[in-house]
């Protein structure tokens, strides 16, 4: 099986706040997504290839050096099989475990 993917993000400049130590930033961003996947060998009923495209929105924002946290929303304008909405929210809490480097 073979694919491809191409992503596209922009957005303003990152805002940092707060105070050393404790420096925090926020990113706000908009994006594009686009991307193709071939089935090699299909079996009957599986598609041979099929195209995605979506956009959306997010931010990602520091906590502190260690704790971070991303959100972003985006809509599919393609019809995935057997996906019940075009529609997807992902949110993440990014931390740095063990002794500082």
């Amino acid at each position: 099986d073979n694919g491809w993917l191409a992503s596209l993000e922009f957005g303003p400049r990152t805002h940092i706040f707060g105070s050393r130590p404790y420096l925090s930033s926020l990113r706000t961003f908009a994006f594009i997504d686009l991307g193709e996947g071939y089935t090699i060998d299909p079996v009957p009923g599986e598609l041979d290839n099929q195209f995605f495209a979506s956009a959306g929105v997010g931010l990602r924002m520091s906590l502190n050096e260690r704790l971070s946290l991303r959100v972003s929303y985006g809509h599919g304008f393609e019809d995935v099989p057997f996906a019940e909405t075009r529609d997807r929210l992902h949110v993440g809490l990014v931390t740095l475990m063990g002794p500082r480097p």
